[in-house]
């Protein structure tokens, strides 16, 4: 055949077998094979083929392979390992082909521990070719053999990452995820996401097989374009919604990640990562579980959406300058009301040296903004008292109104403890006291802040302030 072209289909033990050997005379550099899980068993069990190996290792020549190492084939395939130069790995590789430098050979329909009973044949030089080609990109996915047999004997898990590209690969990629998940699947989506994912038949569908006990949790952007497609994901799986969310990867059992390249709304991607490593894996589960925890439950955001309903939040600052800012930020939006409790009337005093007094002036006397201001005194705080008194009447003739609380009547709950601004009675900042001497900076005083809209929480501050408020004014009519 070596004159001539061609390509053919052998049948028979004998005559498939005699083909092989043929074959292996005429390797001169190299010769490769990529089989399937049921192959090493044939190998390890036709001793003709065996001795066809041994020899091109004598000659010097190194042939290598590819198979899938599963715990029912481990055993040949340490047999393998024996007479072949080097053996690798490769999850779910499927076909079963060997390629030299003038002949190409694959096996049809193969049982386990059988002789391979039909095979095609071909010395084409395009095919030859073809199949090298194909063989090397196999070959740099594969992992080294000793790598998975001690996964299996020890349980250790392999430490692998790869990209995957082209559609159909992906797609198989994230069905082959959903399908291995036994516990968890986190998966952190773009607002694209949901529609490609109900586009895609066999990933929805494999979704929607997944057994009941698999938790799968889901962030992503809910908005006016995919609501419909997040309505259907609700039915399935634990979703929550995040403002802007950026990148799409998913998370199975805690131990593989996958991860896309961005898409166009409807359209699957065309590009992935698939990673085993550990600590890659650890941090983007620490990653996701950050994001879910300031996501909300995409029923509350289908209902703002909907409904026009108001989202509820609660946000904790620690940052002393971000906290003072905020505050004449909210002073600076406030349309309608003002009401203002201190913790003490050094913070008070601390406030009109930052420039929030001058601020309520302008809120007062530009917008018409009402203000109400409660500051606590005592025998030590003659200083303020008197500076307030003095500019009490002209803050009152702009619509701010300030009045004093007794430290020694003991009215005030919040006493050395929290400044409390509310806007509007719409959102509400409280603030800790850290420090409170009179010489510090506002800043240097400032502690823990909470900032919210919670209707209940705002409800029970102006509670709060307006029963201190209302004392106030019976003390003074008094």
């Amino acid at each position: 055949m070596s004159g001539e072209e061609k390509t053919e289909t052998i049948s028979g033990v004998e005559n498939t077998i005699s083909v092989f050997l043929e074959c292996f005379t005429r390797v001169k550099e190299r010769h490769d094979s990529c089989i399937d899980h049921t192959l090493p068993s044939v190998i390890a069990t036709t001793e003709p083929i065996k001795n066809a190996y041994r020899e091109l290792l004598r000659r010097g020549i190194k042939p290598r392979f590819i198979t899938e190492i599963t715990e029912k084939n481990i055993e040949y395939c340490k047999e393998l390992r024996k007479v072949v130069h080097e053996l690798r790995h490769l999850e779910g590789v499927t076909g079963n082909f060997a390629v030299g430098e003038s002949d190409y050979i694959s096996p049809l329909i193969q049982q386990e521990a059988r002789p391979i009973a039909r095979l095609i044949h071909s010395n084409a030089r395009g095919m030859i070719e073809q199949q090298q080609y194909f063989f090397e990109t196999l070959w740099d996915k594969a992992i080294p053999a000793e790598q998975k047999i001690r996964e299996i004997e020890e349980d250790i898990p392999i430490e692998t990452t790869e990209v995957v590209r082209g559609i159909e690969n992906i797609v198989r990629n994230q069905v082959e995820g959903l399908s291995f998940t036994k516990v968890q699947h986190d998966a952190c989506v773009d607002h694209t996401f949901p529609a490609s994912l109900l586009s895609s038949k066999m990933v929805w569908d494999k979704c929607l097989e997944l057994n009941r006990g698999v938790k799968m949790r889901t962030i992503t952007e809910i908005t006016t374009k995919n609501i419909a497609y997040c309505k259907r994901m609700v039915e399935r799986m634990e979703l929550r919604h995040l403002d802007d969310i950026r990148g799409n990867f998913s998370i199975s059992d805690r131990k593989t990640y996958r991860g896309t390249a961005a898409m166009r709304e409807g359209e699957p991607p065309t590009e992935g990562i698939r990673s085993t490593t550990r600590v890659f894996v650890e941090q983007q589960q620490y990653f996701f579980e950050t994001l879910w925890s300031k996501a909300i439950p995409a029923r509350q955001r289908i209902k703002e959406i909907e409904q026009g309903a108001k989202r509820d939040f609660v946000e904790t600052i620690t940052d002393p300058y971000e906290i003072q800012k905020l505050g004449f930020d909210l002073i600076k939006r406030a349309g309608e009301e003002i009401l203002i409790l201190f913790s003490t009337a050094n913070a008070f005093r601390r406030q009109v040296k930052a420039g929030a007094l001058a601020l309520l002036k302008e809120a007062a006397s530009q917008r018409g903004v009402k203000i109400k201001i409660l500051v606590p005194v005592d025998h030590n705080n003659e200083a303020i008292i008197i500076a307030a008194n003095e500019t009490r009447h002209q803050l009152n003739e702009l619509g701010i109104d300030i009045r004093q609380i007794k430290k020694e009547e003991e009215l005030h709950p919040l006493h050395n403890k929290l400044t409390l601004l509310i806007v509007d009675q719409s959102v509400c900042l409280t603030v800790e006291l850290e420090e409170d001497k009179e010489e510090e900076a506002s800043e240097e005083a400032i502690g823990l802040a909470t900032y919210s809209n919670s209707e209940s929480t705002i409800f029970a501050y102006m509670s709060i302030f307006e029963n201190l408020w209302m004392h106030t004014k019976m003390m003074e009519a008094a």
